[in-house]
């Protein structure tokens, strides 16, 4: 990593989290290792990984920020990734967040937009959710309670004088 210029920072950085990552998931370890080796014969990948080695020092309403979290955002997305997934990931991420105020703006967003992703693939066409909205449930009616028409429930509660 030294020699495609990424700084001693983000080596002691990277380590940390592999050794986070081998104490929390030994089994993925494997898997983690061919991931991350591949990953230097992708040119994008690349460039993605010494832009956020950059960014560590950069502040966090920097607009070169945003343009990295949409440029991590679409890889993500077109790898299959999802940074709002709780568990060992998170423990992971708590250390980078730990080493940069911009890496806490930039995994928190990202791990909003991967769950705004996920809610809306939730949905079905014939729903309409919206990414904030999440998918209806599909509980029998009567297990949340009576339904109560409209009307009712915009007047229900103590009578209005008028």
């Amino acid at each position: 990593m030294r020699a495609l210029g990424v700084s001693e920072r983000s080596v002691r950085l990277e380590r940390d989290t592999w050794i986070l990552h081998q104490a929390l998931d030994p089994e993925a370890m494997r898997q983690g290792i061919r991931e991350k080796n591949a990953s230097f014969d992708d040119p994008e990948t690349m460039r993605l990984f010494l832009l956020c080695d950059q960014s560590l020092d950069w502040e966090p309403d920097d607009p070169r920020v945003d343009r990295l979290i949409d440029d991590l955002d679409a890889w993500e997305a077109a790898h299959g990734r999802d940074s709002s997934r709780p568990g060992n990931q998170a423990v992971i991420f708590s250390r980078i967040a730990e080493a940069s105020p911009t890496w806490q703006r930039i995994l928190d967003v990202l791990a909003h937009r991967a769950k705004q992703r996920r809610l809306a693939q939730q949905c079905s066409p014939a729903e309409q959710c919206s990414p904030a909205e999440p998918r209806r449930s599909t509980a029998p009616r009567g297990t949340a309670g009576p339904r109560r028409p409209v009307e009712q429930r915009r007047t229900a509660g103590p009578a209005r004088k008028r």
